[in-house]
């Protein structure tokens, strides 16, 4: 008898376990860990939240069905344009008083640190 079951699923990294029973005596459990291929699509912003017609963001149909939407989404957010489309939104929420206007501020100084650190990931 022969069972493969998926066992770690990290990002693009399928780890499988194979087992394999000749006899109640012989048994063999294998790891085998697999490379899955990502979608062209994948972490690029305007192709997987693109801009609307009517001047909004809007989800691709095909995403919903995508086994990997969650990943791509937080990928597609850490690129420049990611970082731009967060900017824009803290942008446009209105910043009450000072207490507003400082939280504005430190959650820009926020993205802009995230941003640098990503550049020199891929640097």
């Amino acid at each position: 008898m022969v069972s493969v079951f998926p066992c770690c699923i990290r990002s693009n990294i399928v780890h499988f376990r194979l087992k394999i029973i000749w006899s109640s005596l012989v048994k063999v459990e294998v790891c085998i860990t697999m490379i899955a291929k990502k979608k062209e699509c994948f972490g690029i912003l305007e192709k997987v939240f693109p801009m609307g017609q009517e001047g909004l963001r809007e989800i691709v149909p095909t995403c919903f069905e995508c086994p990997e939407k969650k990943e791509c989404l937080q990928a597609a957010l850490k690129t420049n344009d990611g970082f731009k489309l967060r900017e824009e939104v803290l942008d446009r929420q209105p910043a009450g008083g000072l207490v507003g206007k400082l939280r504005r501020w430190s959650e820009k100084k926020e993205l802009n640190r995230l941003s640098e650190l990503e550049r020199g990931r891929k640097k």
